[in-house]
């Protein structure tokens, strides 16, 4: 599980929600987007699946 803490900065929009969307972009960003090590495994587990499955390799 991926679990972090964002500051909700009302004051910077106009309303809460708006606040609280930028947070969630900023870890949706953060956590997902950048996070190389969660995209390598998702690639490796692709691959394994797509193997297992299918029967093809998607290495050279």
């Amino acid at each position: 599980m991926i679990e972090a803490t964002y500051d909700i900065d009302v004051d910077a929009h106009e309303d809460s929600v708006g606040a609280y969307v930028a947070a969630l972009q900023s870890a949706f960003v953060d956590l997902m987007v950048e996070n190389e090590g969660l995209i390598s495994t998702l690639d490796e587990l692709y691959d394994e699946a797509r193997e297992q499955v299918y029967g093809v390799s998607t290495s050279s």
